[in-house]
C-alpha cells in the first residue's frame, strides 16, 4: 500500500498535480490510509541548473565551472573565485555577490538588477541581446572576442549566462 501511495505522489507530482487536503491518519482498525486526501508540495529545485561547462574565447582561456558551482579563469590562482548555488546565490569567500530569483532576474547583493536570463541563456542587456547557438557559439557578443559554450548542449545555459554577465559586470559592483 505504501508503495503505491509512493508511485502515485510521484505521478501526480511529474503530472503537475494540485495541492488538496493533507493526508488522514491511519485507520487503526484496518491497517490502511485513506488515499482521498493527499498534500503535493511543489518542490522549486532552484532557478538555474548546476552543471560543469567551459566558456572558451579565440585565445583558448577558459572559465570553467564545476559541478558543484566553482567558477575557476584559467591562469588565474590564488584568488577567491565565484561559488553557484543551485538556489541561486553567487558568492565569494562565502559572502552573497549575486542572487538569481526564479523568474530568471540577476541582481547584485545590493539589489541592482544585471538582467533577466532565460533558461535557454539567452537575454538583453541595455540593447545588446546575446544568446548561445547551438553549436555554443555566443550570439550577440563582441565579434573580436568569441567565446564558446562546452558543452554545446549544456543544461547550465542560464548559469553559464549569469557567469558571464557578472564577469562582464565586475566594475559595475566596485
Amino acid at each position: 500500500m505504501n508503495k503505491l501511495l509512493s508511485l502515485s505522489l510521484l505521478f501526480a507530482l511529474a503530472c503537475g498535480g494540485s495541492t488538496v487536503e493533507p493526508v488522514s491518519a491511519v485507520d487503526e482498525a484496518t491497517s490502511e490510509t485513506d488515499l482521498s486526501t493527499v498534500e503535493i508540495v511543489d518542490v522549486n529545485v532552484g532557478p538555474w541548473v548546476v552543471a560543469a561547462f567551459s566558456l572558451t574565447d579565440q585565445t583558448g582561456s577558459q572559465v570553467t565551472v564545476d559541478a558543484d558551482g566553482a567558477l575557476q579563469v584559467s591562469g588565474q590562482s590564488g584568488e577567491q573565485s565565484p561559488q553557484f548555488f543551485a538556489d541561486g546565490r553567487v558568492e565569494v569567500g562565502g559572502e552573497l555577490v549575486a542572487m538569481m530569483s526564479s523568474d530568471g532576474t540577476l541582481r547584485r547583493a545590493n539589489g541592482a538588477v544585471i538582467a533577466t536570463v532565460g533558461e535557454d541563456g539567452s537575454t538583453t542587456v541595455g540593447d545588446q541581446s546575446l544568446s548561445f547557438a547551438q553549436d555554443g557559439s555566443l550570439v550577440g557578443g563582441n565579434p573580436d572576442q568569441p567565446m564558446t559554450l562546452s558543452p554545446a548542449d549544456s543544461p547550465a545555459k542560464r548559469l553559464a549566462m549569469s557567469a558571464l554577465l557578472l564577469m562582464m559586470t565586475i566594475d559595475e559592483a566596485e
